[in-house]
């Protein structure tokens, strides 16, 4: 009888540490899981208001702004533009398969 009472009295010190370290583990992880929450909630702030940020940074109306003050950009005219008889005419008896050499010799 006394072995089976030391052997019960060993088997309940063994289980009440055994608690006693899955317990603080427990509790390890719950503060562990909080704090990568808050990570989470903060990021998602922050996303937030990158995106109010760029949808104001891409507001076309500001963006027309920005480029009438910094750009000199002016409405294309007739003279800007030009025809197909004013592009060089392709050799048709070249091979279509052979790289094109630069002005000043054969292609490397």
């Amino acid at each position: 009888m006394k072995k089976l009472t030391l052997a019960l009295f060993l088997t309940a010190a063994a289980l009440g540490v055994l608690l006693f370290k899955v317990k603080y583990e427990v509790i390890d992880l719950e503060s562990e899981l909080n704090r990568v929450n808050h990570d989470i909630v903060s990021h998602q702030e922050a996303i937030h208001v990158l995106k109010a940020e760029w949808a104001y940074l891409n507001e076309p109306a500001r963006l027309k702004r920005l480029a009438q003050e910094h750009l000199n950009l002016a409405p294309m005219g007739p003279e800007h533009l030009g025809s197909f008889s004013d592009l060089p005419h392709r050799n048709e008896t070249a091979d279509p398969n052979a790289l094109p050499t630069s002005a000043g010799g054969a292609a490397q």
